[in-house]
């Protein structure tokens, strides 16, 4: 019996840990405090997916952001890079749209090449994610990801890994 009970406790710890964490939004109101290590931002609304699509889009266009891929079929939406501002980088936005919520990713890149003995290597694009220190760019293209979605609506979840 007592094998038992700890096999079902290992199973079930391993089984909380793999899982994605949600949290829902910040404890003070108006503070946007998020999560360490969140890289996705569920915003929950009561439109369509049809009208979330419409929405995103029409956003990411008063807000000077350029749209490289978008797909309604799928209902996704990708923009074209654009730098971060205060570091030398570049970041986009992935939006993924359900009916009443829109999902919004991000992928960053510092922009440094290494010239080592006639071999380049240049950074490549990662996962945004809430991390570093206040000035960093993690957490400065984790701030523009949040600033936006904010934009699309103040009932947020974030996922953590």
């Amino acid at each position: 019996m007592k094998s038992i009970l700890t096999l079902m406790f290992i199973l079930v710890s391993m089984t909380i840990t793999a899982q994605d964490d949600v949290y829902g939004p910040p404890e003070k109101e108006g503070t946007n405090q998020a999560p360490k290590k969140a890289w996705k931002i569920l915003i929950k609304n009561n439109l369509t997916a049809d009208e979330n699509f419409t929405l995103v889009g029409r956003t990411l266009a008063d807000n000077d952001f350029t749209i490289e891929a978008k797909d309604k079929e799928f209902y996704t939406i990708k923009t074209a890079p654009r730098e971060v501002g205060k570091i030398s980088g570049r970041y986009f936005l992935s939006f993924s749209i359900r009916d009443k919520t829109i999902s919004v990713t991000g992928q960053g890149t510092v922009d440094i090449s290494l010239d080592l003995g006639g071999v380049k290597a240049e950074s490549a694009f990662g996962k945004i994610q809430n991390r570093g220190m206040q000035g960093s760019f993690d957490k400065i293209a984790f701030n523009r990801m949040q600033e936006f979605a904010m934009l699309l609506g103040k009932d947020v979840e974030y996922v953590v890994d």
